[in-house]
């Protein structure tokens, strides 16, 4: 049963070592806050919280429903190390205590929000969103591994991840507030969108644009902050100041000069083509330009269907959901195939709603650089609306590297010398001998996660492994 397990639980087990020292650090803090302000509702105990909300998650997820089966204490065992004997009483616990556990957002995470909120003022900058979303991080990798591995009946499956959805989305409206949050959460979407899952703090206007200007100075940041792509970013932000120029022009009743906002963008995989128009999206919003500024990620398996005025309405529903925001539709030239091929009603579809709909979304199409350009100019209608490229080089090494160093920030990782040196030899490897599927960023993604499974394997032979342990990166690892 354990070498069932094993290509789940290192990850796991390290994922929940980190989130519960995280939160026993927290705990600590906690204290500290009782003892200096002499208060006495604060909660007590969130690691063990933690702990009991882990293990209500594959209770819940159960096939059994009135008692946890062995591979269920197997799993439970092998991430949480918490054996069944003597520990009965915490399943019995979740049962009576916790019926619906999936109908609501567990205290911990509105505890947590509580008391970051309370404390904020006495000890300054504190987690914040952090170490909430750190939990919800782990309760979706350990709920998918069970589900994975043992396996769960359907409604609950979709129960879990709308439990997940619905944490999520509580503790970004909840960080709008400096009181106690409801606990109470709803399994469907028309409680979704209840007042209890919405910031319900009033901003005036002067404070709304304040949040509008730092969203904006935000996102530029972030394209800023990108390795690399220095003549990306230098057409983004041209194509940025002429759009704002052009809001401005419309604000004063001048005319405007006509500009088609649907880019191509062309290049290898893993250059940053996603990226971007993810930044874009976010930049058109904050100016005006899109409404909700989404984007919505196809490509010719989500628009073309195998019948006959089918292709039509697949392709009327990504639209749909694209409206407000972008629809980036990758491999774009796939849907131009010789013969009587669907893909043509498609695009079709795609030019008269781009026509009909042309100030409610924005479409960029992305693929390799030849097939693209020939794809925009075997139509017409597409060469009119698709006149301005976006050409994303490959990422040297230098830059790969880069890239990896980040990954090793983002995720709180650190890395001997001697393990970052064979990191550089073998990325100069993967470019000299990169071939046509080279996948740039996405296959040093690749080779972190394969990194840091490696990591995991060996942590998890460590009894009670050390923070700094965790964290670090050797050379075998590599």
């Amino acid at each position: 049963m354990v070498d069932h397990y094993s290509k789940f639980t290192a990850q796991l087990r390290v994922a929940f070592l980190t989130a519960h020292k995280s939160i026993s650090d927290f705990d600590s803090l906690i204290l500290k806050f009782k003892e200096t302000t002499g208060r006495t509702d604060l909660p007590v105990d969130l690691a063990h919280d933690f702990l009991v909300n882990s293990i209500a998650i594959i209770c819940h997820l159960s096939s059994s429903p009135d008692e946890i089966s062995e591979n269920d204490w197997d799993f439970i065992t092998s991430v949480l190390v918490i054996k069944p004997e003597g520990n009965d009483h915490l399943y019995r616990e979740i049962r009576q205590q916790v019926p619906d556990f999936f109908n609501r957002i567990p205290p911990l995470i509105g505890n947590i929000i509580w008391v970051n909120n309370e404390a904020a003022e006495v000890f300054g900058q504190l987690p914040g969103k952090s170490l909430p979303f750190l939990c919800v991080q782990f309760f979706d990798l350990l709920g998918k591994a069970y589900i994975s591995i043992v396996g769960s009946e359907r409604d609950k499956e979709s129960h879990f991840y709308r439990f997940i959805e619905g944490m999520n989305k509580y503790i970004n409206c909840a960080y709008d507030h400096k009181t106690k949050q409801s606990t109470d959460l709803i399994a469907n979407k028309e409680t979704n969108n209840s007042d209890e899952l919405k910031a319900t703090k009033s901003v005036d206007k002067e404070k709304t644009n304040d949040i509008v200007s730092d969203n904006y100075a935000k996102t530029i940041k972030e394209l800023e902050n990108l390795v690399g792509l220095s003549s990306i970013k230098e057409d983004v932000t041209k194509l940025i100041n002429f759009v704002k120029i052009q809001q401005l022009r419309k604000t004063n009743g001048l005319k405007l000069v006509p500009m088609s906002l649907h880019l191509v963008f062309t290049g290898n995989p893993g250059t940053g083509k996603t990226t971007v128009a993810r930044i874009l999206a976010q930049l058109y919003k904050e100016i005006g330009v899109l409404k909700t500024g989404q984007i919505v990620e196809v490509d010719r398996s989500d628009l073309v269907a195998g019948y006959v005025g089918q292709t039509a309405l697949k392709t009327e529903k990504k639209i749909e959901e694209a409206i407000g925001g972008i629809l980036f539709i990758d491999e774009a030239y796939t849907l131009a195939k010789e013969g009587n091929d669907f893909g043509q009603e498609a695009i079709d579809t795609l030019l008269k709603e781009m026509e009909d709909r042309r100030d409610e979304f924005i479409v960029i199409v992305a693929g390799y650089n030849d097939p693209m350009k020939k794809f925009i100019d075997s139509n017409p209608g597409l060469k009119s609306r698709f006149n301005k490229f976006f050409e994303f080089p490959d990422y040297s090494s230098e830059e790969l590297v880069e890239i990896f160093n980040k990954m090793l920030e983002k995720y709180d990782f650190s890395i001997t010398d001697s393990a970052m040196e064979d990191v550089k030899k073998t990325i100069e490897e993967m470019y000299q001998k990169k071939s046509m599927d080279f996948a740039n960023a996405r296959d040093i993604r690749n080779y972190f996660e394969q990194i840091i499974t490696r990591q995991a394997t060996r942590i998890s032979f460590i009894e009670d492994p050390s923070k700094n342990e965790i964290m670090t990166i050797v050379q075998d690892d590599v």
